[in-house]
């Protein structure tokens, strides 16, 4: 509308006029132009825009660890996580973002098998061992020997034991091959040799009781008397595992004792030596056991004294028939006394006579041979 009040208030000039016309038709072409060009709606443009973003997951690992010995193998596997995926989309003028869920699984399993193997032992040089533990003994029975009768009692503490000696024998075995080594000289002395002479057969070889043994009590023992005889009883019991011996007052044989003045000891025992406080006198047959034995004990002697001659006298009647003056604290002591109980070696000695290796009637050579103590001599 503006440029048509133009053209008519310019009428009046025909040459300005019509150059006028000119301008403004070429004005109103590019108008129409520019306005035939242009929508009537003006629309953003779309961005689209569109990420994706993939990880590769690694390959599954696998790892396999194997010692060798002992076989122990050891497997680790590991799941690689999945692969995950991202995409973002965002749409002009709205932005929509979707996002999927990343799962992540991780599985670990682990397998494990121990072996062991025990390498087996070099060769074992077994005589060589039986010569070594040999030695040792004969060294730890010599100073048993040279000492007091006592240390026999601590054999343990002598010995140098090798724990690599127990593929021929335990320290045990070895400790009762060292007491044996120690006693059995001392054993031969007493249980071989007889105190005041012997008669008939049997002379100088073993002689025990093969079959259970009771000790009756005779004469006028005092309270004391019978506890210590008791107390006796009860000791050689423990002492002698082949037989079983107790105090029966109504046994008949075995073993009895008498409890009377020591002037009336030869009325009831022709054999008796006069000048003794105490005696016994046993009688064997001749392959060897004990089959009776009779004990005598002063009624009249101190009790101190008694005491002590009720264990010495019934003791020999189980066999050990002499006395000797090797040892002072053994009960077999020949000089005066008073000692009331076993010694160390006086145990090993009554268990080792009562041994069942030990045959009646065996000489000193055979009970050595039954005793031996030797481990490079046995098989």
């Amino acid at each position: 509308m503006a440029v048509s009040l133009l053209a008519a208030s310019c009428g009046g000039d025909s040459e300005e006029l019509a150059e006028l016309k000119d301008q403004v038709a070429a004005l109103e072409e590019k108008l129409e132009q520019a306005t035939t060009t242009a929508p009537a709606t003006t629309v953003a443009p779309t961005a689209s825009t569109t990420t994706t973003s993939t990880t590769s997951a690694p390959a599954t690992t696998a790892t396999t660890t194997t010692t060798q010995p002992p076989a122990t193998t050891t497997t680790t596997t590991t799941q690689a996580p999945t692969t995950t995926t991202t995409t973002t989309t965002t749409q002009a003028p709205a932005t929509t973002t979707t996002a999927t869920t990343t799962t992540t699984t991780t599985t670990t399993t682990t397998t494990t098998t121990t072996t062991t193997t025990t390498q087996a032992p070099a060769t074992v040089d077994l005589d060589a061992v039986r010569q070594e533990i040999d030695f040792e003994v004969e060294r730890a029975c010599a100073v048993i020997k040279s000492g007091d009768e006592s240390t026999i009692n601590d054999t343990q503490g002598i010995l140098s034991y090798n724990q690599e000696w127990s593929v021929v024998a335990s320290e045990l075995e070895v400790v009762d091959a060292t007491k044996t080594c120690a006693a059995i000289d001392y054993l031969i002395e007493i249980a071989l040799g007889v105190e005041f002479g012997a008669w008939g057969c049997g002379q100088g070889v073993v002689h025990k009781w093969t079959t259970d043994v009771a000790l009756k009590v005779l004469g006028a023992p005092t309270t004391s008397d019978s506890v210590i005889l008791d107390a006796v009883v009860a000791d050689l019991d423990r002492l002698i595992e082949s037989i079983t011996i107790s105090r029966d007052d109504n046994a008949e044989g075995g073993i009895s004792v008498h409890f009377v003045p020591v002037s009336e000891m030869s009325q009831l025992l022709p054999s008796y030596v006069p000048g003794n406080d105490g005696y016994f006198s046993s009688t064997w047959s001749c392959s060897g056991p004990l089959t009776t034995s009779v004990v005598l004990i002063g009624s009249d002697v101190s009790e101190t004294f008694r005491t002590h001659l009720i264990r010495e006298e019934v003791t020999q009647a189980f066999g050990f028939a002499t006395d000797s003056d090797k040892y002072q604290a053994s009960i077999f002591q020949s000089a005066y006394t008073d000692v009331d109980s076993y010694a160390a070696l006086d145990e090993v000695l009554i268990s080792l006579l009562y041994d069942p290796r030990v045959e009646p009637n065996a000489t000193a050579a055979e009970l050595r041979t039954a005793l031996t103590w030797k481990f490079s001599s046995n098989d």
